[in-house]
């Protein structure tokens, strides 16, 4: 911490043993701070913390001393934190181009693409976050980002403001009025950065997407992006591209002794990696920590089955099941109960598995695909699903 009343002298506070962090590009050590705000005497620091869980440091300010570290549950790779004056901590839930609310830690908002939200400003009525472009480290000087106006009381999409291939952007910050978000200071300098290219064509396809990814929400009760940004279709589609791997799980842990999950899938016939799995999730926010019944294509005709698991920061595959071949599109279902797991595509048994093979109430159920498309599940069998899983 600086203090430019007293030139020279740096106070140190930390949120945890970690003193610096990312010390190379492949580096992901450390709490990575990145954000603060200053309100009614604490000053909030967003610890972005890279995979291994976002937490949030309140310190007393301007002593600074540490007064309470709190994790963000399912959350990592957090940027910015707002207070608001009803004690709402608003903040960018990067990974998912979202925004999210911390004392809830309920999804506000999500933009409907493969984008990553970081930088906050907030008026009296509306509030602006910063969109990037998801890219590879190296080509993130010149890729496509923009703003996003959205609505303080309904949490909707206003309006979308397309900026062009400058880069990622890292804040955003009110000109005119006051920024809330940024110490309720309107910005000096405003002339020199009047001038802005409003692109009507990319901001009616912003609104659209963003729209259909509220539609899609309808039609997936109960789930929520953990990972991933996937593009939202018509009818409750969603895309993960082939540099946009997804995985949305259950709200909760299972805690019935039987479920049901079902959904419809769509691999791609072209090159390039396709797949889809039921996964039972454990991790914190990354594509980390799961079982996963994983359909992977073999060729433009076919696809087989087979089971990986996640744990202590690797992948592992487990021996080949004798499934057969699994269709490249169809409708899944996985029926868990206390004596194991059965997968079936379009009414076949596919597989079967024990507790100790797919332990499905040791986490959240969910889906983790790539290069695909997942659809909710025919009407009959959502019917059926949403039966049992009441019971």
């Amino acid at each position: 911490m600086f203090d430019f009343d007293r030139p020279g002298q740096v106070q140190e506070v930390r949120l945890s043993d970690a003193r610096w962090d990312r010390f190379n590009a492949d580096g992901a050590e450390g709490d990575h701070l990145n954000s603060v705000f200053e309100k009614n005497g604490r000053l909030y620091v967003m610890a972005h913390r890279f995979t291994n869980g976002s937490k949030l440091g309140v310190f007393a300010y301007p002593g600074l001393e540490l007064v309470e570290v709190r994790a963000i549950e399912g959350r990592t790779g957090l940027h910015n934190i707002w207070i608001g004056d009803e004690g709402e901590a608003i903040s960018c839930h990067s990974e998912a181009g979202a925004v999210i609310e911390l004392e809830t830690n309920r999804l506000l908002w999500e933009s409907g693409g493969p984008v990553y939200t970081r930088g906050l400003a907030v008026s009296r009525d509306f509030v602006l976050v910063g969109e990037s472009e998801r890219a590879l480290r190296g080509q993130r000087g010149n890729c496509q980002c923009g703003l996003w106006m959205l609505d303080r009381r309904t949490w909707q999409a206003v309006d979308y403001f397309p900026l062009g291939p400058y880069g990622q952007v890292h804040e955003v910050r009110l000109l005119n009025v006051e920024d809330l978000a940024h110490h309720g200071h309107p910005f000096a300098g405003l002339s020199e950065l009047r001038a802005c290219d409003l692109r009507s064509v990319v901001a009616v396809e912003k609104m659209k997407a963003s729209g259909r990814a509220r539609d899609s929400r309808v039609l997936w009760p109960g789930f929520e992006t953990r990972y991933g940004t996937p593009v939202a279709g018509a009818n409750g589609a969603r895309t993960a591209g082939q540099r946009n791997l997804c995985l949305i799980s259950r709200l909760g842990a299972e805690d019935k002794p039987e479920t049901q999950l079902g959904f419809r899938y769509e691999l791609a016939k072209s090159h390039g990696e396709s797949h889809v799995a039921v996964v039972v999730y454990r991790g914190n926010g990354s594509d980390t920590d799961m079982h996963a019944l994983l359909i992977n294509v073999v060729d433009q005709h076919r696809a087989v089955l087979q089971l990986w698991v996640h744990a202590d920061g690797e992948w592992s595959i487990k021996p080949a099941l004798d499934s057969g071949d699994v269709p490249l599109s169809g409708e899944v279902r996985l029926r868990a109960d206390a004596e194991g797991a059965e997968l079936s595509v379009d009414g076949r048994r596919v597989a079967t598995f024990s507790v100790a093979q797919f332990p499905w109430r040791q986490g959240r159920l969910g889906i983790r695909w790539l290069g695909a498309t997942i659809r909710p599940a025919s009407a009959q069998a959502t019917r059926s699903l949403h039966s049992v899983h009441r019971a």
